[in-house]
């Protein structure tokens, strides 16, 4: 028995390796634990992000994106999984806590930078916060802007005064 599982450790040991070298990422992480609220910071389309996530990091997501965000919002509304919610993303690093926040949490992001947060924009995020905090028993005081986490403008005052409001809701 100790020598099967030697080899079962050995063997996943070995697709780790595999993946890392891929730059693949899995869905196999516990339940998101919180929600992180970003914004893009100059109205980049999903494209552009995701282009630009490829240079910076390479690593393609399960659902063959590099965006490190799990949703993107765009100005129409339009939400874009961009990582399945288990999966590790790349959209928030605290030196306090090393990967725990990419690990234990949905990054969204929304198409913008301060100057604009459309009500199209404002309906996506009021549904899929609703959606995701019911799907994993998400706690309002566990839903975050990236500037709750990290020094940083982002999201914007207009979505942070938002995600404050947010977070009072019953």
């Amino acid at each position: 028995m100790n020598k099967l599982l030697e080899r079962l450790r050995l063997l996943l040991l070995k697709l780790q390796i595999l993946l890392l070298k891929a730059k693949v990422t899995i869905p196999n992480l516990d339940n998101p634990k919180a929600i992180v609220v970003h914004y893009d910071g100059a109205g980049n389309s999903f494209d552009s992000v995701n282009n630009w996530h490829k240079q910076k990091w390479g690593f393609k997501s399960s659902l063959g994106f590099f965006c490190g965000y799990h949703y993107f919002i765009e100005f129409d509304g339009r939400v874009i999984q961009a990582r399945e919610d288990n999966e590790e993303g790349a959209h928030c690093v605290d030196p306090r806590r090393p990967g725990f926040w990419n690990k234990n949490s949905i990054g969204i992001c929304l198409q913008g930078d301060n100057s604009k947060f459309t009500p199209a924009q404002e309906g996506s995020l009021l549904w899929l916060l609703d959606n995701r905090k019911t799907e994993y028993s998400i706690d309002n005081s566990a839903i975050y802007t990236h500037k709750d986490i990290k020094t940083t403008d982002c999201p914007g005052t207009k979505i942070d005064t938002y995600i404050k409001g947010y977070r009072k809701r019953a």
